[in-house]
């Protein structure tokens, strides 16, 4: 079990993960770039190269980046242990996903990702108890 001021910081960091990997896809330029930079990044982990994208399989991603980048800022700002459950929880549905597409295709980098989404959800569930955390504050 983790401290509040544990808790927080990995928090905090699965929120500055989320952008950094997820606010490229919010730019319609920059999204074409990201993709093939990750394509390339499965290339090198011994996948396959991605396909080129359709423009709207462009503008699916460009969602991901603006809701994805949107909420970890929210999270950000509005910091709490029933967020960061919630998000735990999130985390498992979206690394089961990606785990499905992985073995439906041969893009080693989602294995990568879901692995960091299904740590990031464990550790995100691993919250401590809101009693501990009113102990110590009181």
């Amino acid at each position: 079990m983790f401290s509040q001021s544990s808790y927080q910081r990995i928090f905090r960091f699965f929120c500055i993960y989320d952008v950094l990997a997820l606010a490229p896809f919010a730019v319609p330029f920059i999204n074409s770039a990201h993709i093939e930079t990750l394509s390339n990044l499965n290339v090198a982990l011994g996948g396959q190269a991605w396909p080129v994208f359709l423009p709207v399989q462009l503008l699916f991603g460009q969602m991901l980046g603006v809701l994805g980048t949107g909420w970890a800022i929210w999270r950000w700002r509005n910091y709490s242990v029933s967020i960061g459950r919630y998000e735990g929880v999130l985390r498992l549905f979206f690394a089961a996903s990606m785990l499905w597409a992985y073995a439906l295709s041969p893009h080693t980098l989602l294995l990568v990702f879901a692995v960091i989404d299904g740590v990031g959800g464990a550790l995100h569930l691993a919250a401590p108890q809101r009693q501990q955390i009113c102990q110590r504050t009181a």
